[in-house]
């Protein structure tokens, strides 16, 4: 089912990254990859960490994903134990 956006138009253009998850005014969320766009101007909600963007580009249009935030330095999940006194740029 398309998102509810509560905001209509575009938004101030901004630098797109890939990984960046954005939704349009159809409410379709759209994943941006290799090719996407310099700049976008709609909502961004989420994004992919790049370790794991070949993964999302292999997934078929309609999967249902879930998005778990993590620790930006450790790629862990957000407030995992153990992962707050690893050395910075350190990944598991």
């Amino acid at each position: 089912a398309p998102l509810e956006r509560i905001r209509e138009g575009e938004l101030q253009s901004e630098g797109a990254v890939a990984g960046a998850l954005q939704v349009p005014p159809s409410g379709l969320p759209v994943l941006f990859l290799a090719d996407h766009p310099v700049t976008g101007g709609y909502p961004v909600i989420a994004a992919v960490v790049p370790e794991d963007l070949p993964v999302a580009a292999q997934l078929p249009p309609g999967t249902t994903v879930r998005f778990v935030l993590v620790d930006p330095d450790t790629l862990q999940p957000a407030g995992a134990a153990g992962t707050e006194n690893q050395p910075e740029g350190r990944r598991p």
